[in-house]
């Protein structure tokens, strides 16, 4: 099912960047829960998940003609959610900064008690989705993500390909687990 929300999505936004109208309303409507729950994950329920994911589909509409046909478009519409969760983020620290805004100082104190623990569930569940894949898969994903931690140099295409794999298999197994 989620090869073909992602594959109506490609097609949604194709015809949209070539001109097609009537493509809008359906986009819209498959596209709004994706932009909108990526928002309240980056950066909660509230105010201001709700603000960066209207601005990221504006920017979505807006931006619809650049879009390239040849890549994903899930990946092109999330990477604008991100940027405006970054936006959004930024604003708060500059304000932070400048002291005008009091009560976001007691929320940047730390993650609340609640957000620890669904932390500390998704951890686990990842563990679990992990310990059931290949023990080649877990040494992949093991490399990927120490590979962000730190700078280690240039990765070989090989290296890439096997994360790439090992990094859909996760995928298909969190979902045959978890749901989406």
């Amino acid at each position: 099912m989620q090869d073909n929300r992602r594959n109506g999505l490609d097609e949604l936004l194709a015809r949209l960047a070539d001109g097609d109208r009537e493509a809008f309303r359906p986009l819209f409507l498959a596209a709004w829960p994706v932009v909108r729950d990526y928002c309240r994950r980056a950066l909660g329920d509230g105010f201001d998940a709700d603000d960066a994911a209207q601005q990221a589909m504006h920017k979505l509409f807006e931006q619809a003609s650049d879009y390239d046909a040849s890549r994903p478009a899930i990946a092109w519409m999330l990477a604008i959610a991100a940027w405006e969760c970054r936006t959004i983020r930024r604003k708060h620290s500059r304000s932070r900064r400048t002291g005008m805004d009091g009560l976001l100082n007691a929320e940047a104190a730390g993650p609340s008690p609640e957000e620890e623990a669904i932390a500390c569930d998704l951890v686990a569940a990842l563990r679990e989705v992990r310990g059931g894949l290949r023990p080649e898969d877990q040494a992949a994903l093991r490399q990927a993500f120490d590979d962000l931690e730190e700078e280690c140099g240039p990765v070989s295409p090989a290296q890439r390909k096997r994360k790439e794999r090992a990094l859909n298999r996760l995928r298909a197994a969190w979902r045959m687990i978890h749901g989406s």
